[in-house]
């Protein structure tokens, strides 16, 4: 598995690419070797736009992931450098929608049980907190930190929360409650609910013996201590912003200058229409029943300021939708202008146009509008600040909600008393840990017998197993079928039974460009300049992945000579590491250890190393899909 930046350089560069393939998919992905976390390859299935394979992830489990074919695509084939074979099944309709919701449902499900494990992990933290401000009798603020409550920072940031100013869009949005509940709604609401917090007692049930986990059903999960703090709390901290018409933290905010960034009069007028409508829906929400609204009325108050305050400027104001601890593009990427950097920039001008353009001609934009558009506001400045003054860039995955997480130390706590709570302690620990067992169990990676290869056909139906039912049935128990879990013997096999399957593949970047040089230039010339990391026009040493010598995947004859020079590389990358160790925390070291490693299989004529690249230029998406080249695979 490469490094996060590929990854979400991947999410963000294939925004523009359009879909290649009609709607109605079925398809098996095998995804060659290349050196890091799939190095025995991968192994995946599509199913229309969604490609569903399963990751080692942490606590030693595999999860189901499901991700966009063409961002699936880009990032192996392109970042990643793996050539992407294909084998398209043709399946009754029926059949490949029951497929694509059995792999939705446990999809769902499975987030759910990892959901369930980490309500599990605040109660345990939330009851030792209480504990440890209990046997205190006079905490310090640094003794006792409180609980972050998600969507606070909106409006509370740690400091004085006295304010001499009233917010007016939520003035009006507390006037229009009073009018339809009475003046005395909101006091009474925020005492019933601190009485609610200052009430709530953990559970102190035994512990029951873990029982396996149904992948087929949702967890019978309860709502957890910590859970309904949390709601709580951020229904108490909703309705105080709220009746104080606390103003919009400036931190929260993003307002850059310029004149792009200018309304129009067709964008005044949507957000004028949008913010009366959500000011209506504010107003119906402080009124559910759902036990989760105050992150949701946090969130939209906090949306209704910027609407209002983008009106005002006749500039557009969202929220600031940067994560608190993002990655970033380096301050030295940005300086040198590297041209992944460049791009990347271009695409967020360019995104930043197409937000605006959808928001202001869609007839009553939606809240996805809206959150699109925030994005699209962000990381457009972002880039530009960067850019302006060579710093860094914050670069993260897209699609979350602002989270702006905040403590305030002011907010209700449960009072609960010390002999209640270290039983309850002991009680939240044995849960976690009994559930997280089970977890493990269930879901645990092993290299063998719980793959990317094992679970997508136990997932797709032991009923139906495209593994082995094909034109060509054979035995579900298929005692020969020992190598089913390598990715490659896997795809070769579904080959072999569904002798009427469409065979394509996607050639990886570096081996599509080795193709077109090939065809234009000196065939020895090409060889000995692009055979090497030194002087290749394709690859670009990068801090991606241990330093290498020589490209080993079309060298067959000469591949164990290359995987020694590799081995004695990343033996000399590790020497040098033990001199730098005090410096740089042993990375160069570990490194060199991972480039010794990846190059033994080299030594017996297995190709592992093909280089992961942090900018593959070209127009996207550098690679097209063509009839299958290479019945056998060289890695």
């Amino acid at each position: 598995m490469i490094r996060w930046r590929h990854r979400l350089l991947a999410l963000i560069a294939v925004l523009a690419i359009a879909p290649e393939a009609p709607a109605s998919v079925f398809e098996y992905l095998y995804v060659e070797a290349n050196a890091g976390s799939s190095a025995g390859g991968h192994f995946a299935l599509r199913l229309d736009d969604w490609v569903y394979d399963f990751q080692n992830a942490e606590l030693s489990t595999l999860r189901l992931r499901r991700i966009r074919y063409e961002v699936f695509r880009y990032l192996y084939t392109v970042f990643e450098n793996r050539t992407m074979h294909i084998a398209r099944v043709d399946l009754p309709p029926e059949t490949r929608e029951a497929i694509f919701d059995r792999f939705n449902r446990r999809y769902l499900i499975q987030n759910k049980h990892f959901s369930v494990l980490d309500s599990l992990r605040g109660d345990r933290e939330l009851i030792r907190l209480l504990l440890a401000r209990g046997e205190r009798a006079t905490p310090s603020e640094s003794e006792w930190s409180g609980i972050p409550i998600r969507g606070a920072g909106f409006f509370y940031d740690g400091l004085s929360e006295d304010v001499e100013v009233e917010s007016e869009s939520l003035r009006a949005l507390r006037d229009r409650l009073a009018a339809d509940h009475g003046s005395n709604y909101l006091t009474n609401r925020i005492a019933a609910f601190e009485k609610a917090a200052e009430s709530l007692s953990p559970e102190l049930e035994a512990v029951s013996a873990p029982a396996a986990v149904d992948r087929d059903a949702r967890p019978e999960s309860g709502y957890h201590f910590s859970d309904r703090y949390r709601d709580l709390g951020a229904k108490i901290l909703a309705l105080r912003a709220l009746e104080n018409a606390t103003p919009l933290r400036p931190s929260a905010r993003r307002a850059s200058s310029g004149d792009e960034y200018e309304l129009d009069a067709a964008e005044a007028r949507q957000i004028r229409a949008y913010a009366e409508r959500l000011e209506i829906q504010l107003t119906k929400l402080v009124s559910s029943q759902r036990p989760d609204w105050g992150y949701s009325l946090l969130l939209g108050m906090a949306r209704l300021e910027t609407l209002r305050e983008s009106l005002a400027l006749g500039r557009w104001v969202v929220l600031d939708s940067v994560p608190t601890n993002p990655a970033f593009l380096s301050q030295r990427a940005v300086k040198r202008r590297d041209p992944f950097v460049v791009e990347l920039g271009d695409r967020a001008r360019v995104e930043f146009f197409e937000a605006r353009t959808h928001f202001a001609t869609t007839s009553d934009p939606e809240e996805p509008a809206l959150a699109w558009l925030e994005e699209a506001v962000n990381r457009h400045a972002i880039f530009q600040r960067g850019f302006e003054q060579n710093v860094a860039i914050p670069i993260y995955e897209l699609g979350s909600l602002p989270d702006r997480a905040a403590t305030v130390r002011e907010l209700s706590l449960p009072d609960v008393d010390p002999q209640t709570l270290r039983p309850a302690a002991e009680t939240a620990k044995l849960r976690e840990r009994a559930y997280l067992a089970t977890v493990k169990r269930d879901f645990g990676y092993q290299l063998v017998s719980n793959n990317c290869v094992t679970e997508i056909f136990a997932t797709v139906g032991l009923e139906w197993n495209p593994a082995i039912a094909g034109n060509h049935p054979g035995d579900v128990n298929d005692p020969n079928g020992l190598l089913d879990f390598i990715p490659v013997v896997a795809y070769q096999k579904v080959l072999a039974t569904h002798t009427d399957a469409e065979a394509s593949e996607i050639p990886s970047f570096r081996r599509s460009q080795l193709e077109q040089m090939y065809a234009t230039e000196n065939d020895l010339g090409v060889y000995l300049r692009e055979s090497n990391t030194l002087t290749s026009t394709i690859y670009r040493r990068n801090d991606t992945e241990p330093f290498f010598l020589f490209f080993t995947e079309e060298a067959a004859p000469l591949r164990p000579v290359y995987g020694a020079l590799n081995f004695a590389a990343g033996i000399g990358e590790m020497a040098l590491g033990i001199f730098r160790a005090p410096w740089d925390r042993g990375k160069m070291f570990t490194s060199g250890i991972k480039g010794a490693v990846f190059s033994l299989p080299e030594l017996v004529f297995v190709n592992l190393r093909k280089g992961i690249l942090e900018y593959a230029p070209g127009e996207t998406p550098r690679t097209q899909r063509r009839p299958a080249q290479h019945p056998a695979f060289e890695s």
